[in-house]
């Protein structure tokens, strides 16, 4: 046996048909007898078989308007269905399952263990709770996918999260799977849980168990660093990869098997290595996102008052906000992927690069402001057009591969750019709470401060010769913001990353000259394409409405074509649309076409495909 994986639900299945795949002898131990059944909530992929709905997200906050999330990549499953596919699919790649009774008596030695039994029971640790689930009757919630989160009571400034989550079953017009879960060990009576479900929603007033709730433990408190112990691999729930509000962890489940089973065939016969592959791997999955969960859990008065007074608010600061912390990890940005898929060679180009990026901000802002650093990465949708891959691509124009020592540049840039969107939140959108505390208003402008000053502090450190070049840049845009000059400050904020990666290059002045003309124009690009799919309903890479981007200053449009109002822009939408379009094609023809004179051509085929992403509208529709 080349390896055991212990625990056949949803992460032990997948890794042991993924090493089995690979050609490994694997034995897979789990409980004899069919699970418990319930409605489970799970990124689309298709390596999830039997998904029976397409889910709607709607985060509720009691008397605050919902967030409603039309597409968020999510889909509605049986347990029993997928976990009777999961196990089919292992045992047609050749796994051995076997009860955990017959693996003990057994005897024979593993080369690896993975571990994926689950979370433990009790613990009085910050991160691990509690969840109550059945089947309720009296749920007509429709398509829609609840989650509520309850007010934290006034009088009890050490509240922890209680979630109601609402899973309708497929094909029901009237039953749905209720979890509420309590981030402490200790399950509330039957009373409490259906009070609190009934009060999550008017739909569910006269919500009713269908018949016997069953108790399961929550872990919600993963480090990388514990994900290992000795020569076992601790995938899933196990692991603590749960999100702490929802209690959802099946498509983190999967996604640990993965990089598991990716560490242990990659690195066969030397378990550090293997160890230390799938730690790096996991810090790259899910960079900074527990880190953020368990911090707005420890202050959840202060993360319930920002999320339930922003609810209301279509800025694309708080809408990706909202996405961080409730839906989690890649699920979080996935409507927000281009079309556009950069080649093998570029991405490996570039991966080193960005991964090295993404470690100096979680260091950087990840212990105070975990919430800030996965904003600031921006999941795995962005990678293609973040600014650190333009840094990273002018950085080729000397003639080399990125040098990754100049990642914490790319960081700070990253960093000020975030601080300037939040700085950009309208105080005027806001409705002020109790004792007049405009909680939304109030949390971006700290927030932009302080992402600004840190984004100043990595960038003097580790550069201190650029620091009159980065605080030009600032001033500059500070300059464009206050004067409404939206196309000087989109310009702006791709210009800097090309020039100071041809800078950092040590490239000629005519090939920096280039680069920064390159810059302005995918500022341009970038915003004629955030302008076109506002107005055509699709979602953009802001992932707000055009009603947002008037009010915070970042459409292009009253510039371009002199009209201010949405209602005067809605009315000439079809003309103005066509406007875009044609403005789209020239724009990404001026970018690339500035390309055909750097005389590196590595360089100049990743900034191509960088000006081919920008111009691609994203995946999803509104």
């Amino acid at each position: 046996m080349d390896a055991l994986v212990v625990g056949a639900g949803v992460a032990g299945c997948t890794a042991a048909r993924l090493l089995a795949e690979a050609g490994l002898d694997v034995v897979l131990a789990g409980s004899p007898g069919p699970p418990a059944d319930r409605q489970l909530v799970h990124e689309r992929t298709a390596s999830m078989p039997g998904a029976a709905g397409v889910a709607e997200v709607v985060l509720s906050f009691g008397s605050e308007a919902p967030r409603r999330y039309a597409d968020p990549g999510l889909a509605i499953t049986s347990r029993v269905t997928l976990l009777a596919g999961l196990r089919a699919a292992a045992r047609d790649a050749g796994v051995r399952l076997v009860t955990a009774e017959a693996e003990r008596a057994g005897g024979e030695a593993p080369e690896i263990v993975l571990d994926a039994t689950g979370a433990a029971h009790a613990s009085g640790r910050t991160g691990h709770g509690v969840a109550t689930t059945g089947t309720w009757r009296g749920c007509p919630v429709g398509h829609e996918v609840l989650v509520h989160l309850t007010q934290p009571a006034a009088d009890d400034p050490r509240a922890l999260p209680v979630v109601v989550r609402v899973v309708p079953v497929p094909g029901s017009t009237d039953l749905a799977t209720v979890t509420l879960t309590v981030m402490r060990p200790v399950r509330p009576d039957l009373d409490t849980v259906v009070r609190v479900v009934r009060e999550a929603d008017p739909r569910l007033a006269g919500a009713t168990p269908a018949g016997p709730l069953a108790e399961y433990p929550v872990n919600a408190a993963f480090a990388p660093e514990s994900a290992v112990r000795g020569r076992t691999l601790v995938l899933g729930e196990a692991a603590g990869l749960v999100n702490p509000f929802t209690g959802d962890g099946i498509s983190n489940a999967v996604r640990s098997a993965e990089i598991a089973a990716a560490a242990v065939t990659g690195h066969r016969g030397a378990p550090d290595r293997m160890a230390d592959a799938y730690r790096a791997g996991l810090r790259s999955a899910f960079v900074g996102y527990f880190e953020t969960a368990r911090h707005a859990v420890r202050h959840y008065h202060l993360a319930w008052r920002i999320l339930s007074s922003s609810a209301r608010s279509d800025h694309p600061f708080f809408r990706q906000g909202h996405r961080v912390v409730l839906l989690g990890g890649p699920i979080a940005h996935r409507s927000l992927t281009t079309r556009h898929r950069l080649p093998e060679t570029t991405r490996t180009y570039l991966a080193p690069f960005t991964l090295s990026c993404n470690e100096v901000i979680v260091r950087t802002v990840g212990a105070e402001w975990p919430f800030l650093a996965v904003h600031t990465l921006g999941g795995q949708g962005y990678r293609g057009v973040r600014p650190s891959t333009l840094l990273a691509g002018a950085l080729m124009s000397g003639g080399d591969h990125p040098d990754v020592r100049h990642a914490p540049v790319a960081a700070a840039i990253e960093l000020a750019l975030l601080g300037a969107v939040a700085h950009t939140v309208p105080e005027s959108e806001a409705t002020p709470l109790r004792r007049g505390v405009d909680w939304r208003y109030a949390s971006a402008v700290i927030a932009a401060d302080y992402l600004l000053a840190t984004a100043t502090g990595l960038l003097t450190r580790h550069r201190p010769d650029l620091a009159n070049a980065f605080a030009g840049w600032l001033g500059a845009l500070v300059k464009s913001r206050a004067e409404d000059a939206v196309v000087a400050l989109f310009e702006g904020v791709f210009e800097f990353p090309a020039r100071m990666g041809a800078h950092l290059a040590g490239a000629a002045d005519g090939t920096i000259g280039v680069l920064r003309r390159f810059g302005r124009s995918c500022g341009r690009l970038f915003l004629v394409t955030e302008d076109l799919g506002v107005l055509e309903g699709r979602r953009t890479r802001l992932d707000t409405t055009l009603a947002s981007t008037l009010a915070s200053g970042l459409s292009g449009i009253p510039a371009r074509f002199g009209h201010g109002t949405e209602e005067e822009i809605r009315y000439r939408r079809e003309p103005l649309i066509a406007e875009l379009e044609r403005a789209r094609v020239m724009e990404l023809a001026k970018a690339t076409t500035l390309l055909e004179e750097l005389p590196e051509p590595r360089a100049a085929e990743v900034l191509r495909q960088f000006a081919h992403a920008l111009a691609e509208p994203v995946e999803a529709a509104r």
